[in-house]
């Protein structure tokens, strides 16, 4: 194998590799739109951080019938301000953490996927919806 056929090699394995890490990029970015509208209108206040963390599952659905799915990955949080929701890392990427004031948030019930679970109303209307479990909503009306 003579060098310029390694060259090449390398070339399209680096082409290929490439190509890869755009379509994966692509896809998170796409899959992350209904956290980012979020984040665009309820972003976390720099420096502050909530008084308690429970770890917990969150859903997003609305404006279309697909859904996003955080099982596991969701830190919610409770200060006297309001509700605090981020993704553990690695999954925060593209994901900026929230805070909802305790005035704009109600908790509602609601069935998921032949679960009890909980809406996280936003005050104004806002189309996306946020689905917990009924634990988690118990801990938030603790902690609040």
């Amino acid at each position: 194998m003579t060098i310029g056929e390694i060259a090449e090699r390398v070339y399209l394995s680096l082409i290929g590799v490439s190509a890869l890490i755009g379509i994966y990029g692509f896809l998170l970015y796409r899959n992350s739109w209904r956290w980012r509208q979020l984040a665009a209108s309820y972003p976390a206040p720099p420096g502050e951080k909530p008084d308690r963390q429970h770890w917990t599952n969150l859903v997003l659905t609305g404006v279309n019938p697909a859904w996003n799915s955080y099982s596991g990955i969701t830190l919610i949080g409770v200060n006297r301000r309001g509700v605090f929701l981020r993704l553990l890392p690695p999954f925060s990427f593209l994901h900026a953490p929230l805070f909802f004031p305790h005035h704009q948030v109600s908790l509602t019930p609601t069935r998921w996927l032949l679960q009890e679970a909980y809406e996280i109303e936003l005050r104004g209307g806002f189309p996306i919806r946020m689905i917990i479990n009924a634990k988690a909503k118990s801990w938030i009306e603790r902690e609040r």
